[in-house]
């Protein structure tokens, strides 16, 4: 029993120490750091992440089970591999904020979006991708957008160019001075 205590310390720390090595990296990278450029963000620990987590975790279930405290073993599962992969998502999805800027930083890429989200309005005046209510309308519009190049590189054009052409700061700025005047003469 100490040494599965002291395994499962090590696996932890072990993890813990590749999360913060992969942060460091990546923190070089964006400074510019030459040689940070040179290996592949998340890449190589992901694997090994995965690999550390699922053995942490089964330690874990053990010494509970030793103790007569019951896991939920699937769901603890997926919920520490969750945790253990949350610093890796920034590597693997795109955050892009809810403004003019952050529509521009979508060039060329089609949108896919929750209808719960501020984008929903935007995606469909412009044009540029396809908001879902549910799970089948996400398999579907990825499907169509994998499927079909030329409509996903239409679509990121097309609202890319509509977006500059009327929902930029620059694009707006007669329709504010307008305002402004008329706030002020009256």
């Amino acid at each position: 029993m100490k040494t599965r205590i002291i395994l499962g310390a090590v696996m932890i720390a072990a993890l813990a120490g590749l999360l913060w090595l992969d942060w460091h990296i990546q923190n070089a990278a964006e400074a510019g750091r030459e040689w940070a450029h040179k290996i592949p963000l998340a890449v190589p620990l992901v694997p090994l992440v995965v690999v550390l987590t699922v053995a942490a975790f089964r330690e874990i279930a053990r010494l509970a089970r030793a103790r007569q405290v019951r896991l939920l073993f699937v769901s603890g599962l997926l919920g520490a591999l969750g945790l253990a992969m949350f610093p890796f998502l920034r590597n693997l999805t795109v955050m892009v904020p809810p403004t003019p800027e952050g529509l521009m930083a979508t060039r060329g890429r089609a949108a896919v979006v929750g209808s719960e989200t501020t984008y929903g309005d935007a995606i469909r005046r412009l044009d540029c991708g396809y908001v879902c209510r549910n799970t089948r309308d996400w398999l579907r519009s990825i499907r169509r957008l994998v499927d079909d190049s030329s409509m996903r590189e239409r679509m990121g054009t097309t609202g890319y160019d509509r977006m500059m052409a009327s929902e930029t700061y620059e694009a707006n700025a007669h329709k504010w001075m307008a305002v402004y005047r008329e706030v002020l003469s009256s």
